[in-house]
Protein backbone atom coordinates (compact mmCIF):
# COMPACT_ATOMS: atom_id res chain seq x y z
CA UNK A 1 0.00 0.00 0.00
CA UNK A 2 1.59 3.45 -0.58
CA UNK A 3 2.50 5.26 2.19
CA UNK A 4 -0.07 8.16 1.16
CA UNK A 5 -2.88 5.70 1.94
CA UNK A 6 -1.50 4.57 5.12
CA UNK A 7 -0.95 8.48 6.36
CA UNK A 8 -4.40 9.92 5.23
CA UNK A 9 -5.82 7.17 7.35
CA UNK A 10 -3.50 8.07 10.60
CA UNK A 11 -4.72 11.80 9.85
CA UNK A 12 -7.98 10.61 9.83
CA UNK A 13 -7.65 8.56 13.22
CA UNK A 14 -5.39 11.21 14.84
CA UNK A 15 -8.42 13.60 14.42
CA UNK A 16 -10.96 11.43 15.83
CA UNK A 17 -8.80 10.92 18.56
CA UNK A 18 -8.86 14.87 19.54
CA UNK A 19 -12.65 14.06 18.99
CA UNK A 20 -12.41 11.50 22.35
CA UNK A 21 -10.53 13.98 24.58
CA UNK A 22 -12.96 16.45 24.06
CA UNK A 23 -15.87 13.98 24.80
CA UNK A 24 -13.51 12.33 28.06
CA UNK A 25 -13.10 16.61 28.78
CA UNK A 26 -17.12 17.04 28.34
CA UNK A 27 -18.20 14.05 30.35
CA UNK A 28 -15.87 14.97 33.07
CA UNK A 29 -17.68 17.65 34.05
CA UNK A 30 -21.59 16.92 32.92
CA UNK A 31 -21.36 13.89 34.79
CA UNK A 32 -20.85 15.94 38.49
CA UNK A 33 -22.74 18.29 36.88
CA UNK A 34 -20.81 20.77 36.94
CA UNK A 35 -21.77 22.06 33.26
CA UNK A 36 -25.47 20.89 31.76
CA UNK A 37 -25.04 19.49 28.51
CA UNK A 38 -26.57 22.48 27.05
CA UNK A 39 -24.19 24.42 28.09
CA UNK A 40 -21.65 23.33 25.42
CA UNK A 41 -20.21 25.50 23.00
CA UNK A 42 -17.89 24.86 20.36
CA UNK A 43 -14.84 26.78 21.97
CA UNK A 44 -14.86 25.15 25.04
CA UNK A 45 -14.49 27.87 27.02
CA UNK A 46 -17.04 27.21 29.15
CA UNK A 47 -14.98 23.73 29.92
CA UNK A 48 -11.37 25.02 30.91
CA UNK A 49 -8.34 26.53 28.86
CA UNK A 50 -7.07 23.25 28.04
CA UNK A 51 -10.40 22.42 26.34
CA UNK A 52 -10.20 25.07 24.71
CA UNK A 53 -7.36 24.50 23.06
CA UNK A 54 -8.23 20.76 22.37
CA UNK A 55 -11.36 22.13 20.37
CA UNK A 56 -8.70 24.45 18.30
CA UNK A 57 -6.87 21.70 17.34
CA UNK A 58 -9.53 19.64 16.89
CA UNK A 59 -10.45 22.24 14.34
CA UNK A 60 -7.16 22.68 12.83
CA UNK A 61 -7.04 18.51 12.24
CA UNK A 62 -11.08 18.57 10.10
CA UNK A 63 -9.80 22.03 8.18
CA UNK A 64 -6.79 20.52 6.89
CA UNK A 65 -7.86 16.90 6.40
CA UNK A 66 -9.88 17.68 3.26
CA UNK A 67 -6.44 19.53 1.71
CA UNK A 68 -4.48 16.94 2.35
CA UNK A 69 -7.41 14.04 1.38
CA UNK A 70 -7.67 15.87 -1.91
CA UNK A 71 -3.32 15.98 -2.89
CA UNK A 72 -3.46 12.42 -2.02
CA UNK A 73 -6.82 11.96 -3.82
CA UNK A 74 -5.89 13.23 -7.28
CA UNK A 75 -2.17 12.04 -7.21
CA UNK A 76 -3.83 8.60 -7.25
CA UNK A 77 -5.93 9.20 -9.62
CA UNK A 78 -3.16 10.41 -11.79
CA UNK A 79 -1.13 7.97 -10.80
CA UNK A 80 1.35 10.22 -9.12
CA UNK A 81 1.85 9.04 -5.69
CA UNK A 82 5.07 8.65 -5.39
CA UNK A 83 5.62 12.53 -5.47
CA UNK A 84 4.03 12.60 -2.43
CA UNK A 85 5.24 9.25 -0.87
CA UNK A 86 8.57 10.22 -0.03
CA UNK A 87 7.30 13.04 2.74
CA UNK A 88 3.84 11.96 3.43
CA UNK A 89 5.44 10.71 7.15
CA UNK A 90 7.37 14.14 7.61
CA UNK A 91 3.94 16.43 7.08
CA UNK A 92 1.98 13.85 9.19
CA UNK A 93 4.91 14.21 11.59
CA UNK A 94 4.65 17.73 11.46
CA UNK A 95 0.72 17.73 11.52
CA UNK A 96 1.04 15.67 15.27
CA UNK A 97 3.67 17.94 16.50
CA UNK A 98 1.76 20.94 15.90
CA UNK A 99 -1.71 19.58 17.19
CA UNK A 100 0.32 18.38 20.93
CA UNK A 101 2.18 22.16 20.47
CA UNK A 102 -1.58 23.59 20.62
CA UNK A 103 -2.55 21.39 23.26
CA UNK A 104 0.15 22.29 25.60
CA UNK A 105 0.24 25.68 25.34
CA UNK A 106 -0.56 29.09 23.77
CA UNK A 107 1.61 30.83 25.62
CA UNK A 108 4.37 33.00 23.20
CA UNK A 109 7.17 30.64 23.42
CA UNK A 110 5.06 28.14 21.78
CA UNK A 111 3.88 30.11 19.19
CA UNK A 112 6.80 29.99 16.47
CA UNK A 113 7.14 26.27 17.02
CA UNK A 114 3.61 25.94 16.31
CA UNK A 115 3.49 28.31 13.28
CA UNK A 116 6.92 26.52 11.70
CA UNK A 117 4.50 22.77 11.60
CA UNK A 118 2.12 24.50 10.31
CA UNK A 119 4.47 25.88 7.56
CA UNK A 120 5.36 22.98 6.73
CA UNK A 121 2.17 21.29 5.86
CA UNK A 122 1.61 24.02 3.98
CA UNK A 123 5.16 23.97 2.04
CA UNK A 124 4.83 20.20 1.36
CA UNK A 125 1.20 20.87 -0.07
CA UNK A 126 1.91 23.45 -2.26
CA UNK A 127 4.82 21.71 -3.96
CA UNK A 128 3.02 18.49 -4.03
CA UNK A 129 0.32 20.10 -6.13
CA UNK A 130 2.88 22.26 -8.51
CA UNK A 131 4.68 18.78 -9.11
CA UNK A 132 1.49 17.02 -9.12
CA UNK A 133 0.65 19.59 -11.96
CA UNK A 134 3.48 19.99 -13.75
CA UNK A 135 3.87 16.33 -14.25
CA UNK A 136 0.11 15.49 -15.30
CA UNK A 137 0.34 18.57 -17.99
Amino acid sequence: MDEAYVVLLAFVLWTVMWIFVMLVLRMKVAIPGKVKITEFTHTGAEISPLMQRVSRVHANCLENLPIFASVVFVAAQTGTLDIINGLVWVYFGARVLQSLIHASSVSKAFIMPRAMCFWVQVGLTIYWSIQILLTIT
